[in-house]
Formats: structure tokens, C-alpha cells, sequence
């Protein structure tokens, strides 16, 4: 399915490229970030269930993490997820 281009780089499926074959300027459409992926596809989705359950395994598997040990773990992981989340709302 071919998407409509709006001014001349972008389109409503992503940036659009120009290449040239046999002669004639071709223009391609490139998905840089796919809204339609399904979630569990995603990193962001993966790291948030390890987050949450990383206190839940410290408990049930009997680890004993005090609460600054798992917080050392999972603040990483958010700001990872916010981060990229900040990104991708940028795009």
C-alpha cells in the first residue's frame, strides 16, 4: 500500500527516500519506527515485565534484595524506558 507524500520527505508510513534506477528517479517509503508492531515485539515491553518481576522473584525465589538492591536494578530499566518512549513520541 502506497502512502501519500506530503511535502516532498515525508509521507503518512515514513520518511521517504529517492533512488535512482534505469534512469528515473524511484521514490521509496521506509518504516523507521512501525506503530503497528505488535507490543511483546517490543524491548521496552520486555524490560518493563523483567522490572516487575525482579522484586517478585527476589521474594518468591528467596534472594533477600533489600528494597536499594532492587531499585539499583530497576531505575536503569526505567529510564531506559523513558527515554526511548521520549524518542520515539519526538518522531
Amino acid at each position: 500500500m502506497a502512502g501519500r507524500v506530503n511535502g516532498g520527505n515525508h509521507c503518512e508510513f515514513g520518511v521517504v527516500d529517492s533512488q535512482y534506477v534505469s534512469g528515473e528517479v524511484k521514490e521509496m517509503e521506509t518504516n523507521e519506527y512501525d506503530v503497528n508492531k505488535p507490543f511483546w515485539q517490543s524491548k521496552r515491553w520486555w524490560l518493563a515485565v523483567i522490572a516487575v518481576l525482579i522484586p517478585i522473584a527476589s521474594h518468591a525465589l528467596g534472594w533477600e534484595l533489600d528494597t536499594g538492591e532492587i531499585m539499583a536494578v530497576i531505575t536503569p530499566i526505567v529510564v531506559y524506558i523513558l527515554g526511548q518512549s521520549y524518542v520515539d513520541a519526538k518522531h
